[in-house]
């Protein structure tokens, strides 16, 4: 049997949508674009014809009657890419909220400014 691969990213992320199932408010609508998995390469053909971009963040959220957000998952030592810049600069650009959370609590104090959590 291999070795167990170590995720601190993929573990953020799963851990962090458990919690969204929970404790997000229903009328803020969010959801993960399929844009940094590993795939096969014919997989990553079709998602890029059917429009998939680099650098998307993570997690995507649009609440109603107030700027949509984006939150980028990191490792601890994890910085964007250039594309993630890209991305971020853009988004930002457009009047929107972004944020990059290293840790679980990170990520939960800012979809907590943003309002998204149940009280």
């Amino acid at each position: 049997m291999p070795p167990a691969r170590n995720h601190p990213e993929r573990d953020l992320h799963k851990a962090l949508v458990k919690f969204l199932i929970l404790q997000c408010r229903r009328e803020v609508i969010w959801f993960h674009p399929p844009a940094g998995e590993l795939r096969t390469v014919k997989t990553a053909a079709l998602l890029k014809a059917m429009g998939t971009k680099p650098g998307i963040a993570d997690l995507l959220f649009f609440p109603p009657n107030a700027p949509d957000a984006a939150l980028e998952l990191k490792a601890k030592d994890g910085s964007l890419s250039p594309a993630q810049r890209e991305f971020r600069d853009s988004w930002i650009a457009g009047g929107r909220r972004h944020a990059v959370a290293k840790t679980f609590d990170e990520a939960v104090e800012t979809l907590g400014c943003w309002g998204f959590l149940r009280t």
